[in-house]
């Protein structure tokens, strides 16, 4: 059902990004508006009762109810188009909480989630550029919306030339490299998940701390202060990431240590990248607290070697734990703050981050891809077809 069909159902689409952040902005559009307003918005304007809100252009300030009447955020509520063809902005705090309460609210009023890809707020020439308007605000960094933002005329180039080219073989062999680079959008909407794991005492809250730039996991100079996993969202060179502070692993330890210990190897275990944090000889605790075996074997694993500020000979410390571990080792001081752009860029390496090349045209839509799909799949006729569908066709993807 094309985004023009909005009169015949009730829609909303969160504008803005699923993270928290200040503001939430939700557009709600359809039949369902009426009595949503009336059952769920209680006026605060001046300019009178929700009955009155029929001016398009209006700012309204209210409160969002539940379904006992009670509140749960106050709101602005931006009137775009009136009855009969309901077109409204809910401006709501931006957490988490409140922005699934109205997802709730809207869902038992009747109110179908639009599809990601659907989207008439900005004027599009194609529909590679609507789905990159409409996919903006999945996009976790800043990076991520640059990115889509270029892809919305690198795309749509590429795929013309594509059209137009006489030699089909040659076309279809650069669909294939197109379709190779699947992926490179999922890089900035999913978080790596990067695992600080190791003995007691060598640093790694305050090392997760500082390579997230906030002060969030506890740090303390006894050993064992962190019991659980914290997850500390971040970013390394514009890619979305999660910093996951375990608890030390070591051997002993009654049965809330033993149930940490278990936490962390869960931990390990869904993690896209491991980084055994160690400590100097004769800084922190020493090795024999270390089970190394329990690192996962296909995860991509590093070591840090921190507190090298504190090491007598750094570079004799770096060998010895390059040689224990089978890793490469990389120096940092988390309390200097040393060393954290070389491990960040190691993750990276590790995490196949650097394989692609982020300027070239890349697919970031299902609908895409099952255009593209199917053109290498076609003879010479078929090809530009589907092409051209990609290229021009109805920016909602084809259901099966």
């Amino acid at each position: 059902m094309n985004s023009g069909d909005s009169t015949s159902r009730s829609s909303f689409q969160l504008l803005t990004s699923p993270g928290p952040a200040a503001i939430a902005v939700v557009r709600l559009r359809g039949f369902s508006c009426r009595a949503f307003m009336d059952n769920h918005l209680r006026t605060l304007s001046r300019t009178g009762s929700i009955g009155d809100w029929s001016e398009t252009g209006r700012i309204h300030r209210a409160e969002l109810l539940d379904q006992q009447s009670r509140v749960i955020d106050d709101i602005l509520v931006s009137v775009h188009a009136a009855d009969p063809t309901w077109d409204l902005r809910l401006h709501l705090h931006g957490g988490r909480g409140v922005v699934g309460c109205c997802r709730e609210l809207l869902e038992q009023s009747g109110f179908i989630e639009e599809d990601e890809t659907v989207s008439t707020l900005w004027a599009s020439d194609n529909a590679i550029e609507a789905e990159a308007h409409a996919l903006t605000q999945k996009a976790l960094t800043f990076r991520g919306v640059q990115w889509l933002t270029r892809q919305a005329r690198t795309l749509a180039q590429e795929l013309l030339l594509l059209q137009n080219m006489d030699d089909f073989e040659n076309a279809r062999l650069r669909c294939r490299m197109l379709l190779a680079r699947r992926g490179v959008f999922k890089r900035f909407t999913d978080r790596l998940r990067i695992a600080l794991v190791g003995p007691p005492n060598v640093g790694k809250s305050t090392l997760a701390n500082a390579l997230a730039d906030r002060e969030v996991s506890v740090v303390s100079p006894t050993p064992g202060t962190t019991r659980d996993w914290v997850e500390i969202p971040g970013q390394i060179d514009g890619f979305p990431v999660s910093w996951l502070d375990t608890a030390g692993l070591w051997r002993g330890g009654d049965d809330i240590d033993a149930e940490a210990m278990r936490r962390t190897r869960a931990v390990m275990a869904t993690s896209d990248v491991i980084v055994l944090v160690v400590a100097p000889e004769g800084v922190g605790e020493s090795r024999q607290s270390l089970d190394i075996d329990a690192l996962v074997d296909n995860t991509a694993s590093c070591a840090a070697l921190n507190k090298i500020d504190l090491a007598d000979s750094p570079d004799r410390q770096m060998l010895k734990w390059a040689t224990l571990s089978g890793r490469r080792v990389m120096p940092v001081s988390a309390l200097k703050r040393t060393g954290l752009a070389e491990l960040e860029g190691l993750i990276l390496v590790l995490a196949e981050y650097h394989d692609m090349s982020y300027a070239a045209a890349a697919p970031f839509s299902s609908r895409q891809l099952e255009w593209l799909d199917q053109a290498v799949r076609s003879g010479a006729a078929g090809f530009r077809a589907a092409i051209s569908k990609c290229l021009e066709g109805d920016p909602i993807a084809p259901r099966n």
